[in-house]
């Protein structure tokens, strides 16, 4: 099992709206960068759902990050898509095939 990170281009919708509204000469400028900064996030999800289809993955979905955890050969896949970092800064430990963490932490097991 290989574990690498997922980065989605937004952190929080209002902070990430407010910084287009800043850098931007208008609204409708700002309103268009949030939009396809919106678009590439969905575009990523669309490969991640189109890669892990069929595999047993496990996702660490915590507030600043989603970690993945699967057989290596989809994980690099998704690395080398770009929609996945080859990093590990999330941990859980696999005991019995099922992930513990934190309490905080939702952990979703995907068949």
């Amino acid at each position: 099992m290989k574990e690498a990170i997922i980065r989605l281009p937004y952190l929080f919708q209002g902070d990430d709206l407010n910084y287009y509204l800043e850098e931007s000469n208008s609204i409708d400028d700002a309103l268009q960068a949030y939009a396809e900064m919106l678009e590439e996030a969905s575009e990523m999800m669309w490969v991640i759902r189109q890669t892990v289809s069929g595999h047993r993955v496990k996702f660490h979905a915590g507030m600043h990050h989603i970690g993945i955890a699967g057989p290596s050969s989809v994980v690099d896949k998704l690395i080398a898509a770009g929609v996945a970092a080859n990093e590990t800064r999330w941990h859980v430990e696999l005991d019995d095939d099922r992930l513990i963490g934190t309490p905080e932490e939702i952990i979703y097991d995907h068949d």
